[in-house]
């Protein structure tokens, strides 16, 4: 089916009622527009999907959020944010969300500064200060592992 781009597929696949498979960026992704989109997209997709897809999607994206309790005025926690920059950057691709919390003006239930809470797999923990880098790192990772 020549098509020019996946807006055009899904709409050719909508029209002819059909099941349609297709390759984005060395993913492939089977859609059954009957029923509903089947299989699981590994990988990055770039680009713009123009037009509307209809009905639910179904499923869970597993996610790791990181989240920083700190304030204005803790020296650790300055040092803390500048490494956080660093963080968010090195795993922008990845299934985790960083979270900045600033203490000053939201309340904050920790018992120090900075505080440091992981969210996964219906999880939580919760490190004070802030870890040396590969130490950091190498949590993130090993958690990451457990969301495939």
């Amino acid at each position: 089916m020549p098509s020019k781009n996946l807006a055009e597929i899904i709409a050719l696949c909508s029209q002819e009622n059909q099941n349609c498979t297709f390759n984005v960026n060395e993913t492939i992704i089977d859609v059954n527009l009957i029923s509903e989109i089947k299989g699981e997209i590994k990988g990055e997709i770039k680009g713009e999907i123009k037009g509307e897809i209809k009905g639910e999607i179904k499923g869970e994206i597993k996610k790791l959020k990181i989240t920083i309790y700190h304030i204005h005025w803790c020296g650790f926690c300055k040092q803390a944010l500048k490494k956080w920059i660093r963080y968010e950057k090195q795993y922008t691709n990845k299934p985790v969300e960083f979270i900045k919390v600033d203490c000053k003006t939201t309340e904050c239930n920790v018992g120090a500064f900075p505080t440091i809470k992981f969210e996964y797999n219906d999880k939580n923990e919760e490190i004070q200060g802030m870890p040396p880098d590969d130490e950091f790192t190498n949590k993130i990772d090993e958690i990451l592992k457990t969301l495939s």
